[in-house]
């Protein structure tokens, strides 16, 4: 290692090295075992899983058309399709889903050792750093996250990706390559093969995650370091420069390709939801930086929320500044010494900078997740520069505070595991970190809701609206609350500020619809719906599955509304009325049963269902004489319906025909006249 450390053991056998990788792959899965049994959390875990049909349909042609033309604000295709194979083989059920998500993070440690040792030439040193890695509880958001698999599917094709082009630019360790050897076509073909490859997996990170748009950048660093590529002082060695960006073209083109995919994902997809100024943006960036080293270095606060206050104290925007010029400065100087601080440094701020806030996509000043990959290049330059300075003590005492620090860390990390048991405990603790976060206090009061712990629930979402007074969460539980509560008129003034805040929302708009309807007010209702049903394809046959759910649950109130709004969206649908009308006899509201039915026949007069149940009507209302001409005409369409029968055998019977009635029993198979 130029200028560097070396480890007392230099080498390390293939055994040993197989052992070491099996070692932090098990202690991996140990350390996140806690993260398994939890639950699925409704922080965007419902909109990438348990509530994304496509996904629930796997590998359909459909939902594979889905995955690779673009869901929600990501282009992200390989994560959906591990989603689909999650959900084919564990279906709802979290565990699953989880251990996906720790085998990916398990089989990155080892990467991460392979990585780190093939371009320091150190082992155990290498080892530490993947451990620190794997273990450390800025981890636990990527890891216990489902929805944040990108992070760890991403970070394992990056790993490759780099592995790959160390492979490719130089087979062998710079200090090892002789001055001017030439290689064999047989190894010209293999390096060509290593680009393909390095290539190939950086393709399937961007595929995973496209946060890696800046990695091409990354890889010109290494040609600085370790590689020793890049030479300005010659013109042959200015032309050797401009061939190594030249190789880069094609990574800057997938690259350019999916950054486009994804801002205009993004934009259409609603994700930049705060507004800020330029200035306010480039202010955020050096705070962000040392804020990320700060807990990277003491992670005693972590939490799921870091809202974005707008504008930083000028006092503390100044400082950070400072503090990242001093940074750049000292690794810029110890470039040749220690080049390692350098790249180290580098690796870091290019791969926040997709996340870093220069382009605000959502509501937070940084999270915790953003670090998955950049904070590898923290450690390259702070574990190798202690390293030198600690050279002269013993092994045991390295050893020793090698162990102490993987001991804190992963203690840490197991009780930030805790705090992803469920959404409920999830934003508790966020709340208790940030109290100033809109969105906590939004979250958890809709989770309150969701649980149906209204009383508690509604403090916290007042809260929120008085930290953010647009917070879209707090003002559509504000809205879930009052419905559920029973205050109609209260319910629809949120959805309808909901509605201002998110005017393509059709969720919100179904929503305000069924209120309209416990209202009476058909008109707008019916014009809201059809609107949502318009933006949402689906909504006519999810409205019907929670109509049928209700009904099912004895909810008869709530399987009417539902069945009249289904009724409502397809005013053509002979078998909607039908629906509609039986909801409503079943919640015993006599006249717009009648009105549906009737409405049934006029679209489809051969429906015989239709025909039995206003002649089944008109019977337990006392109006046999209508009732018969209906129950006659729905046994003519359909002689096997058994309601139609036993309705024309007790109009024998009260016309004082028992032998008609026994007819009409008899035509009935005994299981039919149960």
């Amino acid at each position: 290692m130029k200028g560097g450390v070396t480890d007392t053991v230099r080498t390390g056998t293939t055994r040993a090295l197989t052992w070491i990788c099996v070692g932090l792959f098990v202690g991996t899965l140990l350390v996140f075992a806690r993260s398994i049994p939890q639950e699925f959390v409704n922080y965007d875990d419902s909109r990438y899983v348990t509530a994304n049909a496509f996904i629930q349909d796997p590998f359909s042609w459909q939902s594979l058309r889905l995955a690779f033309g673009g869901n929600l604000e990501l282009w992200q295709p390989l994560t959906w399709m591990s989603h689909m194979a999650d959900w084919a083989l564990f279906g709802n059920r979290a565990a699953g889903h989880h251990l996906t998500s720790v085998i990916w993070h398990a089989i990155n440690a080892a990467l991460a050792f392979l990585l780190f040792r093939q371009f320091t030439r150190t082992t155990w040193l290498s080892a530490f750093a993947a451990a620190v890695f794997a273990w450390h509880p800025l981890r636990v958001e990527s890891v216990s996250w489902i929805a944040e698999r990108k992070d760890v599917m991403s970070g394992c094709f990056f790993l490759l990706t780099l592995w790959c082009y160390l492979r490719y630019a130089g087979s062998r360790h710079p200090a090892t390559a002789t001055p001017g050897e030439t290689r064999s076509p047989r190894a010209n073909a293999k390096r060509r093969l290593w680009y393909v490859a390095t290539l190939g997996a950086f393709c399937g990170g961007l595929m995973c995650k496209p946060t890696l748009v800046t990695a091409p950048l990354l890889l010109l660093c290494f040609d600085y370091w370790p590689l020793n590529r890049v030479g300005l002082q010659s013109g042959a060695a200015r032309r050797k420069t401009w061939r190594l960006l030249i190789e880069k073209i094609p990574f800057f083109i997938a690259a350019a390709i999916v950054g486009v995919i994804t801002l205009h994902l993004q934009r259409a997809g609603g994700a930049f939801t705060l507004s800020l100024p330029l200035l306010a943006r480039l202010e955020n960036v050096p705070v962000a930086l040392v804020r990320y080293v700060g807990k990277f270095l003491w992670p005693a606060t972590l939490g799921v929320t870091y809202p974005h206050p707008g504008w930083w104290p000028l006092s503390v925007a100044l400082g950070a500044t400072g503090l990242v010029i001093a940074g750049a400065v000292a690794a810029w100087q110890s470039r040749r010494s220690q080049p390692w601080i350098l790249v180290g440094s580098l690796w870091f701020v290019l791969l926040l900078l997709p996340t870093i806030g220069l382009v605000q996509v959502g509501f937070q000043s940084m999270a915790d997740r953003y670090t998955y990959l950049p904070m590898l290049g923290v450690e390259l330059a702070l574990f190798w520069t202690v390293a030198c300075g600690l050279r002269t003590w013993r092994v045991a005492a390295r050893a020793a505070a090698c162990a102490v620090v993987l001991a804190a860390l992963t203690i840490r990390t197991w009780q930030q595991e805790a705090v992803w048991r469920d959404s409920l405990t999830l934003f508790r603790h966020a709340v208790q970190v940030s109290p100033s976060s809109a969105t906590g206090e939004a979250f958890l009061g809709y989770t309150l809701v969701s649980l149906n712990r209204i009383d508690e629930a509604v403090p916290h979402l007042q809260r929120a609206l008085t930290l953010d007074p647009n917070n879209e969460t707090a003002v559509w539980s504000l809205a879930q609350a009052a419905a559920s509560a029973g205050r109609v008129e209260e319910s629809i003034r949120y959805f309808q500020r909901d509605l201002v805040l998110q005017p393509d929302n059709a969720n919100t708009r179904y929503e305000l619809a069924l209120q309209q309807l416990r209202q009476g007010d058909v008109g707008p209702a019916t014009e809201n719906l059809r609107s949502a049903a318009t933006q949402q394809l689906d909504l006519i046959a999810h409205n019907r599955e929670l109509a049928v759910a209700s009904a099912g649950r004895g909810d008869v109130a709530s399987a009417a509304i539902r069945f009249w709004a289904a009724s409502l969206m397809e005013p053509d649908n002979a078998d909607a009325q039908l629906a509609a009308g039986i909801a409503f006899e079943a919640a015993h509201r006599d006249d717009a049963a009648v009105q549906a039915f009737r409405r049934a026949l006029t679209l489809k007069p051969q429906l015989a269902a239709a025909h039995a149940r206003l002649g089944l009507w008109l019977l337990n209302h006392s109006r046999a004489g209508e009732a018969a001409s209906y129950l006659q005409q729905a046994v003519a369409l359909d002689e096997k319906l058994v309601a139609a029968r036993v309705g024309m055998g007790r109009i024998e019977e009260q016309r004082g025909n028992a032998a008609g009635a026994n007819a009409e029993r008899a035509d009935l198979k005994p299981s039919q006249s149960r």
